[in-house]
């Protein structure tokens, strides 16, 4: 009840304050559920915007793989990679069909057909007696899987003594290198190979020097820097003094099969 004074008793003043206190309460939760309504609807549109904006752009996967399929730049790379592999494909197809891939054993009656049937050849002419002939075959036969394009043969030394003598061949074991039919390179014995125990990387090295192991379509194979280990360094030059391609000079003396016959012994 009020009083004459114009202030409201305690008791009025209280409910007074309660009863504005609920309406504030009340105004705060309707803004509050306003507000929640108004960002849910935010983050809809938001993801709605994102699903048409995502649908309707250039770069979207599907319309990116369309577009790299139309370009003609494009067409034509993947046409000569799909041309390249085919082509690789049928060369190795048909080096395996001419005995490539594999380290083996010819007779002398097969010689010229070996030698010229395929573009790179590397013959090991052996005996059988000789205990450094089978460290050759160990590491030929770990590079004839390896260099498919490259024809790896051997072939007995006692029972082929016509091409024995048409090579010039005194030393076994004895490795020649043909390129097209032609002898371009040979190692006699385990000529700069320093010594039996030799990594298989440092004849794969050797035999590059005549470029019997040459990856056609490929300026050079690759290297995993034996080559400084075989005796060369990495300007090329021997440790003995002899540049690279004085050696390589040296030994590329190009010989086709003609000479005299000879005695055959073991280094």
């Amino acid at each position: 009840m009020s009083m004459s004074s114009g202030f409201l008793a305690p008791e009025a003043h209280l409910e007074s304050s309660e009863r504005m206190s609920g309406a504030l309460e009340d105004l705060r939760e309707k803004y509050d559920r306003i507000a929640e309504v108004e960002e849910t609807k935010a983050r809809a549109d938001a993801a709605v915007a994102r699903a048409e904006e995502a649908a309707a752009a250039p770069d979207s996967e599907d319309e990116w793989l369309d577009e790299m399929e139309r370009d003609p730049e494009m067409e034509a790379i993947r046409e000569a990679r799909l041309k390249q592999l085919k082509e690789a494909a049928d060369a190795r197809k048909e080096h395996l069909a001419l005995g490539h891939g594999e380290y083996r054993e010819i007779v002398e009656e097969e010689f010229l057909s070996e030698v010229t049937k395929s573009k790179q050849v590397v013959l090991h002419l052996y005996h059988a007696e000789f205990p450094r002939c089978k460290i050759y075959d160990k590491h030929l036969r770990i590079l004839a899987p390896k260099f498919v394009h490259t024809k790896f043969i051997y072939m007995d030394a006692e029972k082929a003594p016509f091409f024995v003598g048409k090579l010039k061949v005194r030393v076994l074991p004895t490795l020649v290198s043909f390129i097209d039919g032609v002898a371009v390179d040979r190692i006699t014995g385990m000529e700069g190979l320093g010594g039996d125990e030799f990594p298989t990387a440092r004849l794969r090295n050797r035999l590059k020097v005549s470029g019997v192991l040459k990856v056609p379509g490929r300026p050079d194979d690759d290297d995993d820097g034996s080559d400084e280990e075989a005796g060369w360094g990495s300007d090329g030059e021997r440790r003995d003094g002899a540049t690279y391609a004085e050696h390589r000079a040296a030994r590329r003396a190009r010989v086709r099969v003609g000479g005299a016959h000879g005695e055959v012994g073991e280094t």
